[in-house]
């Protein structure tokens, strides 16, 4: 199943760096939404929007396509944003897309594609910052809108209240204070899902299962060059998914373990033994083996 992740914030938050720099790592494909305010200055049609008339938005009403839209009585006039059905998912393929949204289109599309497939991005920066980033913004404008520009910060204030981000299961916070911080953040926290998603396929987890991995922290006992490997999609080997370190329940009540105490925890729980070390093996008398797949499994 293809995943949606949808960055969201208050406005100069630098979402739109924030995608960009998600894009240059290669792993998602980008979703442009549709708009029809005025293209800014450095904007590209297709890029950070496509740009479109108050006639586009009445046709592709007329032909069911719009999934949602929101619209806005600025200085400037009514400007609208909306997403399209138009093609640019492919639900049934295992791609990752990236799309900046606000809360109310983040709801809308895990009502439209469901809880599976959408996972949110939320990104967050102090208001000061926040203040200085949009003034060097409109400085940079050919007709600065400082008017506009304050109606958004009022505007925010009430559609990305806490309450409005409670409400629609928005946990993790992503603070964009070093830009190459947040992004190293949000990278590493896509190739958890990346995995967990994986395992939760291949070896039928149940959700209390796959709850207890991430518990453990599975994803981060891995060695980095198992982590390089998935994230390239390449084949993995046996000794790759050998958690480091391993996990074993001390059940003794002493600080330090002896060998021998050691032996005896893991006969106690021979089942959360193996699922440490992977898949393929099994625990004959005292002997750890591990069995390759036969051909036939295959």
């Amino acid at each position: 199943m293809a995943k949606l992740f949808v960055i969201m914030g208050k406005s100069s938050t630098g979402k739109d760096t924030v995608y960009k720099e998600l894009l240059k790592s290669g792993s998602l494909k980008p979703i442009v939404m549709y708009t029809t305010r005025p293209m800014r200055e450095g904007e590209t049609d297709g890029k950070e929007y496509f740009f479109t008339s108050d006639k586009d938005v009445e046709a592709y009403q007329a032909e069911n396509k719009i999934i949602e839209m929101r619209s806005y009585n600025t200085i400037q006039g009514l400007w609208r944003y909306y997403t399209l059905d138009d093609g640019q998912i492919d639900r049934n393929s295992d791609d990752k897309y990236v799309i900046i949204a606000t809360l109310q289109a983040y709801e809308i599309y895990l009502a439209y594609y469901g809880s599976d497939m959408v996972i949110p991005i939320y990104i967050e920066v102090d208001d000061k910052a926040r203040i200085h980033r949009a003034i060097e913004r409109e400085d940079r404008q050919h007709r600065p809108d400082y008017v506009e520009m304050c109606r958004r910060f009022l505007a925010d204030e009430q559609d990305f209240s806490e309450t409005r981000i409670k409400n629609a299961g928005v946990g993790k916070r992503y603070v964009n204070a070093i830009l190459s911080d947040c992004v190293n953040e949000i990278l590493l926290d896509i190739d958890k899902i990346n995995y967990y998603i994986k395992i939760t396929e291949e070896q039928n987890l149940s959700v209390r299962e796959l709850r207890q991995r991430i518990k453990n922290k599975e994803y981060e006992r891995l060695d980095e060059e198992t982590k390089k490997k998935l994230k390239n999609k390449e084949e993995l080997k046996v000794p790759d998914l050998v958690k480091n370190p391993i996990q074993i329940k001390n059940t003794s009540g002493n600080n330090e373990i002896s060998e021998k105490v050691l032996q005896k925890l893991i006969l106690e729980d021979i089942p959360s033994f193996l699922k440490e070390l992977g898949n393929g093996f099994s625990f004959i008398d005292s002997c750890l083996l591990y069995t390759s797949p036969s051909p036939r499994d295959a």
